[in-house]
């Protein structure tokens, strides 16, 4: 059997993304389409805990660790730890989500097509990366590669090397890209404000996510510039909560949006399914223009607390572009 010790570089980040869609069927008067799908809107996109490898070790560098909880003490990223490691081997950064992702999500997803029931889909156009952020850690592993008779292929396993309880991986040979590693942590974690799109077999949620994993991973640029001042490189400890909290209320004030617009060729004195307040929670028949009201005071108090909660990196990086 042969073992090595090694800090592997890898990123996990938060991202937040718009995007225009337009619903479409060939099979319906643009009425009905209108009447079954509402009209065009915008819809959020974010992803939480997501991952991106911060090297090209093939094989390793198709592998998706799964974050650990949040009691782990992360290794957040120094340069003195390329130095004086011993036998430990300290695999350096040369990848960057930023590049790979950031840049490139807006041309990726310009005129992408997810499928809905009924023959009917959503054209994507005019993405915009609102927001991402990206921490880069080192995990500590053990890479093992070892043969258990003559006839069979050498096997190679990854075992985390942090905890009692270690994350196993064994790699598979015959699979490529993403899918090549047993018990793969994820690749992306989204969510989007269409509710529909996370309902049903194959759902557009799902069709996202396959996308990104077929196209997106395994594109990596390799580089030994990457910017370590760039403002949307963080540290994982001081950084990755109020992001959270601040995508959360982010996706709050967009589901709020995708309602409004859903009512927008309704007629207003038309009785429809709200939603009660604090006093009286749960849901009430009203019309549509109470609906649309309610819609609008929720928004305006939710604007409110997301100002209070915008990160001051994230203002300051703002008013750089």
């Amino acid at each position: 059997m042969n073992v090595r010790k090694a800090y592997i570089p890898v990123w996990y980040y938060d991202m937040a993304i718009s995007a225009d869609i337009i619903p479409f069927s060939s099979e319906e008067s643009s009425e009905a389409l209108l009447k079954a799908m509402g009209p065009p809107r915008q819809v959020l996109g974010i992803g939480f805990n997501c991952y991106w490898p911060g090297h090209t070790w093939d094989p390793v560098s198709y592998l998706a660790f799964t974050k650990p909880n949040k009691d782990k003490v992360f290794v957040p990223f120094t340069k003195d730890l390329y130095e004086n490691m011993g036998d430990v081997e300290v695999i350096p950064f040369t990848v960057d989500p930023l590049r790979d992702l950031g840049y490139r999500a807006p041309s990726a997803l310009e005129g992408l097509t997810v499928d809905v029931p009924s023959q009917r889909s959503f054209k994507i156009n005019n993405a915009d990366v609102l927001l991402q952020a990206a921490y880069p850690v080192y995990l500590p592993v053990y890479v093992a590669q070892f043969t258990g008779n003559e006839d069979e292929d050498p096997k190679t396993v990854v075992v985390s090397a942090d905890n009692e309880d270690p994350c196993f991986y064994q790699w598979e040979a015959t699979k490529t890209g993403a899918y090549q590693w047993i018990n793969s942590g994820p690749w992306i974690n989204l969510d989007v404000t269409e509710r529909v799109w996370r309902m049903g077999f194959r759902n557009p949620l799902e069709q996202l996510v396959k996308k990104f994993l077929d196209q997106a991973v395994g594109h990596f640029q390799t580089t030994n510039e990457i910017n370590w001042e760039d403002e949307r490189i963080q540290n994982i400890a001081t950084y990755e909560e109020p992001n959270k909290r601040y995508l959360e209320q982010l996706f709050k004030v967009w589901s709020r949006r995708n309602m409004l617009a859903l009512t927008e060729n309704l007629d207003g004195d038309k009785k429809a399914i709200g939603f009660g307040n604090k006093e009286h929670p749960g849901i009430k028949v009203m019309k549509v223009d109470e609906i649309r009201e309610d819609i609008m005071k929720k928004i305006g108090d939710e604007l409110n607390e997301l100002e209070k909660l915008e990160p001051t990196w994230y203002k300051n990086f703002k008013n750089k572009i």
